[in-house]
């Protein structure tokens, strides 16, 4: 009797909870993409979610979609997720989703190199009655490490490191393109068949 009632006690002071469910670091390339998953917690009759992913630097890294790929299916979705905004429901009679369980995954692509923090910032999450539940969003952040793409390692430093070299290196890009179209000219002139 007393075990039944301290499981219930536990399970009533359960709160519902997201949070993210990988590493709390993560690596990806310039250029390439890396999945996020978040994960639910103490779940009850959850029917509809409006969740906001945010970054502390959005030159580092873009959310370039988010997917209920989870425990709770969507019947309908209002908001895509490519914002860091989705928003997607249950339809019809059926029920919403209780326990614990993977709920989505967060695309991001590496846009330059460096460190960001990828946060829970807001949530509103529904019951099968339309009413709002009580819930608690995890505070751990991810850190997503961008690297650079490689051949662009270099460059990308000398450019950090010093504004001017930035121009010297557009301008020696630009010399060896005149270059190039000066050799292909030159190249169509020697090839062209004479009369």
């Amino acid at each position: 009797m007393i075990t039944l009632l301290t499981s219930r006690l536990i399970e009533a002071l359960a709160v519902l909870l997201l949070t993210f469910s990988s590493e709390s670091s993560v690596t990806v390339q310039q250029g390439k993409t890396v999945a996020v998953p978040i994960a639910i917690e103490n779940a009850t009759d959850v029917y509809a979610v409006d969740l906001t992913v945010a970054l502390t630097d959005a030159g580092i890294a873009q959310v370039i979609g988010m997917t209920p790929d989870g425990v709770l299916p969507a019947d309908f979705t209002v908001l895509d997720g490519t914002t860091g905004n989705l928003v997607w429901t249950r339809t019809g009679d059926v029920d919403g989703f209780s326990g614990n369980g993977h709920l989505v995954t967060v695309e991001l692509l590496g846009v330059s190199a460096g460190t960001t923090q990828l946060t829970l910032s807001r949530a509103r999450l529904c019951d099968s009655t339309a009413a709002y539940l009580d819930y608690e969003l995890s505070d751990r952040a991810v850190e997503i490490t961008v690297t650079p793409a490689p051949g662009l390692q270099r460059v990308v430093l000398i450019v950090k490191r010093e504004p001017l070299a930035s121009v010297l290196v557009l301008l020696i890009a630009i010399g060896l393109l005149l270059l190039l179209v000066v050799q292909i000219r030159l190249l169509k002139r020697i090839l062209r068949p004479r009369p």
